[in-house]
């Protein structure tokens, strides 16, 4: 089984960055229901406030290693790999779709350079789930036109 950040979604017709972004909320709280709290706090990423605000909708946003340590639980890979995999994955649906960072720039909300998605991309900062659904949504926009 292939967990959502490993998963090429940029050919998919998913609609907005919203509803990625939805997506992959609600395979993180899936994750989180089949596990008790304490073993989330303990084995992830993310604090015991931040396991009760996904649990009840209303997380705060989280960044793609943490959502990655999550997966992890179900998943033979490390949260790193599987958050290197998810940046992978997005380079190569730009590369498919013949996209390059200064043509996608201008359709991701929220970048305020070419410098700066290059470093998400890169791995060099750390990018929101937010973040990533949004540039997820511009590969896919580039690569289904």
């Amino acid at each position: 089984m292939r967990g959502l950040l490993n998963q090429d979604r940029t050919d998919i017709p998913l609609g907005a960055a919203e509803d990625r972004y939805k997506s992959y909320i609600d395979a993180i709280r899936r994750i989180i229901d089949q596990h008790n709290r304490q073993k989330i706090q303990q084995e992830t990423a993310l604090d015991l406030p931040q396991v009760i605000r996904l649990q009840k909708r209303n997380p705060r946003e989280i960044t793609i290693y943490e959502a990655a340590t999550v997966e992890a639980l179900v998943e033979p890979l490390p949260p790193q790999e599987l958050a290197l995999q998810a940046r992978e994955t997005l380079v190569l649906g730009m590369a498919v779709s013949v996209t390059d960072v200064k043509s996608l720039f201008p359709e991701v909300e929220g970048v305020t350079s070419k410098e700066k998605l290059q470093s998400l991309l890169d791995g060099e900062r750390s990018c929101s789930l937010t973040r990533y659904a949004e540039i997820e949504a511009a590969v896919a926009r580039q690569r289904l036109a």
